[in-house]
Protein backbone atom coordinates (compact mmCIF):
# COMPACT_ATOMS: atom_id res chain seq x y z
CA UNK A 1 0.00 0.00 0.00
CA UNK A 2 1.35 3.42 -0.93
CA UNK A 3 1.77 6.08 1.91
CA UNK A 4 -0.12 8.37 -0.02
CA UNK A 5 -3.32 5.87 -0.15
CA UNK A 6 -2.73 5.10 3.54
CA UNK A 7 -2.92 9.17 4.34
CA UNK A 8 -6.22 8.45 2.33
CA UNK A 9 -7.38 6.11 4.13
CA UNK A 10 -6.04 7.74 7.69
CA UNK A 11 -8.11 10.91 6.51
CA UNK A 12 -11.31 9.09 6.03
CA UNK A 13 -11.57 7.64 9.08
CA UNK A 14 -10.23 10.30 11.08
CA UNK A 15 -13.24 12.53 8.98
CA UNK A 16 -15.68 9.32 10.03
CA UNK A 17 -15.01 9.34 13.81
CA UNK A 18 -15.13 13.39 13.55
CA UNK A 19 -18.36 13.08 11.83
CA UNK A 20 -19.91 10.06 13.96
CA UNK A 21 -18.62 11.27 17.61
CA UNK A 22 -21.00 14.49 17.61
CA UNK A 23 -24.73 14.04 18.61
CA UNK A 24 -24.80 10.00 17.88
CA UNK A 25 -27.10 8.29 19.94
CA UNK A 26 -27.61 5.15 18.46
CA UNK A 27 -24.46 3.63 19.63
CA UNK A 28 -24.93 4.87 23.08
CA UNK A 29 -28.55 2.71 22.82
CA UNK A 30 -26.81 0.23 21.44
CA UNK A 31 -24.39 -0.49 24.33
CA UNK A 32 -26.86 0.32 26.97
CA UNK A 33 -29.12 -2.80 25.45
CA UNK A 34 -26.54 -5.32 25.87
CA UNK A 35 -25.38 -4.06 28.63
CA UNK A 36 -29.14 -4.05 30.30
CA UNK A 37 -29.50 -7.88 28.42
CA UNK A 38 -26.08 -9.25 30.17
CA UNK A 39 -27.31 -8.20 33.68
CA UNK A 40 -30.67 -9.95 33.59
CA UNK A 41 -29.34 -12.94 31.56
CA UNK A 42 -26.17 -13.24 34.20
CA UNK A 43 -27.44 -11.79 37.66
CA UNK A 44 -31.01 -11.91 36.97
CA UNK A 45 -31.14 -8.47 37.78
CA UNK A 46 -33.81 -6.91 34.76
CA UNK A 47 -33.08 -2.89 34.92
CA UNK A 48 -35.32 -0.36 33.21
CA UNK A 49 -33.81 0.77 29.89
CA UNK A 50 -34.88 4.26 28.10
CA UNK A 51 -32.94 5.10 25.32
CA UNK A 52 -28.97 4.95 26.62
CA UNK A 53 -30.38 5.36 30.00
CA UNK A 54 -30.32 2.79 32.25
CA UNK A 55 -32.34 3.22 35.61
CA UNK A 56 -31.45 0.54 38.10
CA UNK A 57 -32.12 -0.62 41.83
CA UNK A 58 -29.00 -0.15 43.59
CA UNK A 59 -29.17 0.36 47.92
CA UNK A 60 -33.01 0.62 47.46
CA UNK A 61 -32.26 3.84 45.27
CA UNK A 62 -32.80 4.37 41.69
CA UNK A 63 -29.82 4.81 40.26
CA UNK A 64 -29.23 5.96 36.37
CA UNK A 65 -26.65 5.40 34.60
CA UNK A 66 -26.44 7.58 31.55
CA UNK A 67 -24.40 5.56 28.16
CA UNK A 68 -22.89 8.16 26.51
CA UNK A 69 -20.89 8.12 23.09
CA UNK A 70 -17.60 7.89 25.40
CA UNK A 71 -19.00 4.50 26.83
CA UNK A 72 -19.57 2.86 23.73
CA UNK A 73 -15.68 2.11 23.19
CA UNK A 74 -15.43 4.01 19.71
CA UNK A 75 -12.61 5.74 20.75
CA UNK A 76 -10.81 2.98 21.96
CA UNK A 77 -11.90 1.01 18.50
CA UNK A 78 -10.55 3.86 16.53
CA UNK A 79 -7.31 3.98 18.24
CA UNK A 80 -6.97 0.10 17.38
CA UNK A 81 -8.21 1.06 13.51
CA UNK A 82 -6.28 4.32 13.52
CA UNK A 83 -2.90 2.19 14.56
CA UNK A 84 -3.94 -0.54 11.88
CA UNK A 85 -3.91 1.79 8.86
CA UNK A 86 -1.01 4.03 10.28
CA UNK A 87 1.75 1.42 10.37
CA UNK A 88 3.78 1.49 7.45
CA UNK A 89 4.72 -2.47 5.38
CA UNK A 90 1.03 -3.92 6.43
CA UNK A 91 -0.66 -5.01 3.90
CA UNK A 92 -3.99 -4.45 2.69
CA UNK A 93 -5.16 -7.80 3.50
CA UNK A 94 -4.15 -8.00 7.17
CA UNK A 95 -5.34 -4.54 7.66
CA UNK A 96 -8.82 -5.89 6.62
CA UNK A 97 -8.74 -8.60 8.13
CA UNK A 98 -7.93 -6.67 11.34
CA UNK A 99 -11.13 -5.11 11.77
CA UNK A 100 -12.46 -8.77 12.37
CA UNK A 101 -11.07 -8.01 15.86
CA UNK A 102 -13.06 -5.07 16.21
CA UNK A 103 -16.32 -6.78 17.59
CA UNK A 104 -13.78 -7.76 20.39
CA UNK A 105 -12.39 -5.00 22.07
CA UNK A 106 -16.47 -3.24 22.06
CA UNK A 107 -17.61 -7.19 23.73
CA UNK A 108 -14.67 -6.36 26.36
CA UNK A 109 -15.91 -2.61 26.76
CA UNK A 110 -19.48 -3.55 27.15
CA UNK A 111 -18.31 -6.44 29.79
CA UNK A 112 -16.79 -3.59 31.82
CA UNK A 113 -19.77 -1.57 31.58
CA UNK A 114 -21.60 -4.31 33.24
CA UNK A 115 -19.13 -5.37 35.90
CA UNK A 116 -19.26 -1.87 36.99
CA UNK A 117 -22.74 -2.10 37.56
CA UNK A 118 -22.58 -5.00 39.11
CA UNK A 119 -19.97 -3.83 41.51
CA UNK A 120 -22.24 -1.09 42.05
CA UNK A 121 -24.82 -3.03 42.83
CA UNK A 122 -22.96 -5.64 45.20
CA UNK A 123 -21.09 -2.61 46.72
CA UNK A 124 -22.50 0.96 46.15
CA UNK A 125 -22.14 3.78 43.60
CA UNK A 126 -19.05 5.42 44.29
CA UNK A 127 -17.35 2.07 43.89
CA UNK A 128 -18.75 1.76 40.42
CA UNK A 129 -18.23 5.46 39.59
CA UNK A 130 -14.45 4.71 40.40
CA UNK A 131 -14.10 1.64 38.62
CA UNK A 132 -16.06 2.73 35.41
CA UNK A 133 -14.18 5.77 35.01
CA UNK A 134 -10.59 4.41 36.46
CA UNK A 135 -9.90 1.12 36.19
CA UNK A 136 -12.34 -0.33 33.94
CA UNK A 137 -10.53 2.73 31.42
CA UNK A 138 -7.62 1.27 31.77
CA UNK A 139 -8.17 -2.04 31.30
CA UNK A 140 -9.99 -1.04 28.15
CA UNK A 141 -7.03 0.90 26.71
CA UNK A 142 -4.34 -1.90 27.77
CA UNK A 143 -6.96 -4.44 25.91
CA UNK A 144 -6.86 -2.70 23.02
CA UNK A 145 -3.13 -2.45 22.72
CA UNK A 146 -2.64 -5.97 23.68
CA UNK A 147 -4.89 -7.23 20.79
CA UNK A 148 -3.57 -4.90 18.33
CA UNK A 149 -0.14 -6.75 19.39
CA UNK A 150 -1.31 -10.10 19.28
CA UNK A 151 -1.89 -9.83 15.84
CA UNK A 152 0.98 -8.00 14.60
CA UNK A 153 3.28 -10.97 15.97
CA UNK A 154 0.84 -13.52 14.67
CA UNK A 155 0.95 -11.80 10.92
CA UNK A 156 5.09 -11.73 11.52
CA UNK A 157 4.68 -8.20 11.86
CA UNK A 158 6.24 -7.97 15.15
CA UNK A 159 8.24 -9.97 17.48
CA UNK A 160 7.11 -10.71 20.97
CA UNK A 161 9.73 -12.47 23.59
CA UNK A 162 8.54 -14.54 26.25
CA UNK A 163 10.84 -13.16 29.19
CA UNK A 164 10.94 -15.57 32.22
Amino acid sequence: MSTYTRKIIVLMMLSFIILTYFNNIFFSELTAQYVVSILSYFIGVVPIIAGNIIFININDNIVPIFISFECTGFMFISIYTLMMFMMPAISLQHRLISLLLVPVIYLANIARIAFSVILGIYTDVPMMVYFHDTVGQVFLLIFTVLILLIYLNIFGYIKLRRVL
